[in-house]
């Protein structure tokens, strides 16, 4: 056990001197990156809760849900009455965009869905008592 431990030791500090993690240097040769704000942490929360509470356990086995968000191009509004805006602005609106979020199952297991209904059925099971016992002993 001590031989492992000192080895595995040893493999991290010379792992950390060759790959240096966190080095800023790195950091600046990448640049700032784009922001991305279609994801919000509130609709990551939306989700975290969605999950711990399935809608089908057997679905969760194999999908979980997402806040999916897509932007769509809404039409401008044009007013027929008036003859001279429409004269004077003769050419096509720049396409208006708005984000449309949606719900979409995507692929992988709802670990946090299963294991929170498994602490509920237990948490049932326990203060069912003796009512429960032929479950507890299958």
């Amino acid at each position: 056990y001590m031989t492992t431990t000192v080895i595995a030791a040893v493999l991290g500090v010379i792992l950390v001197l060759l790959i240096h993690p966190g080095n800023p240097k790195l950091k600046e040769n990448l640049g700032e990156g784009a922001k991305n704000d279609e994801v919000s942490s509130l609709d990551a929360f939306f989700d975290l809760i969605r999950n711990l509470f399935p809608e089908n356990l057997v679905q969760a086995c194999f999908q979980q849900i997402q806040t999916v968000v897509k932007k769509e191009e809404v039409q401008p509004d044009f007013d027929d009455t008036n003859s001279t805006d429409y004269l004077s602005n003769a050419t096509k609106p720049p396409p208006i965009f708005t984000d449309k979020k949606s719900l979409q199952y995507k692929s992988g297991m709802n670990v946090l869905g299963i294991i929170g209904f498994f602490i509920a059925f237990g948490i049932c099971m326990g203060k069912m008592g003796e009512k429960a016992r032929l479950m507890i002993d299958f």
